[in-house]
């Protein structure tokens, strides 16, 4: 591997001045591009590397020296020098490839129970209305339980489920949610306060392997 014992050779060159300039220097070389000094006095010798100069060139493979100071010692050890300027090449970048678009398994026509999350009516400070619209089309399923859940966050950690007051009416209903609904959240519907809320459909027994249907997750704020 190169080393900084090749600076007196490079700065004897024409083409090359203290300042930096000339043709490009081996890879992991050191340039002497500037003088120092030592105890507040210059160092004159243009041709030898001492201490308190600044060199330039690659730390390493992945690191740029603009400017560093040599402190003695042997000059081919990058311990025996000060960063001044530098700089940390990023790892080469790689453009992601963009994976292919996944089609979902196509569902039979008319096979499917779905559910619709609906608005919201009768918003107060403390109270509200919320409405989905369960539908089921074909055969199937035993059993429909359409219900609402509402939640204080968007990943329904902690929420409460209002079912409707026919389980089996595939017509829209509405649920009222008020205070005595969220005790156990803690005094209840707050104002001027944002939930979550998604249609929920419960079939008994499984449809397509899956029990839990859900409508669009919606928000209802209360007023102030």
């Amino acid at each position: 591997m190169s080393g900084i014992n090749n600076i007196t050779i490079g700065i004897v060159k024409p083409s090359t001045s203290s300042g930096g300039n000339g043709f490009p220097i081996p890879f992991l070389d050191l340039k002497l591009v500037e003088k120092g000094s030592q105890n507040d006095i210059p160092n004159t010798n243009l041709n030898v590397l001492q201490i308190g100069d600044f060199v330039q060139g690659m730390k390493n493979s992945k690191t740029v020296w603009k400017s560093a100071r040599y402190n003695g010692g042997d000059p081919s050890d990058r311990n025996n020098y000060i960063p001044i300027v530098e700089v940390i090449m990023a790892d080469e970048y790689i453009a992601p490839v963009p994976e292919p678009i996944q089609q979902p398994d196509p569902t039979p026509e008319g096979l499917s129970p779905l559910i619709e999350t609906l608005g919201t009516s009768k918003v107060t400070s403390s109270s509200f209305s919320l409405s989905a619209l369960p539908v089921r089309k074909g055969q199937g399923v035993g059993n429909i339980n359409s219900s609402i859940e509402i939640a204080k966050s968007i990943d329904f950690s902690d929420y409460l489920v209002i079912s409707s007051k026919t389980l089996m009416e595939l017509l829209e209903f509405t649920v009222n949610f008020n205070n005595l609904s969220f005790n156990f959240w803690g005094g209840g519907i707050k104002p001027n306060t944002s939930y979550y809320y998604r249609a929920r459909m419960t079939t008994n027994p499984a449809y397509e392997g899956q029990i839990l249907w859900y409508g669009e997750t919606k928000t209802v704020t209360t007023l102030p």
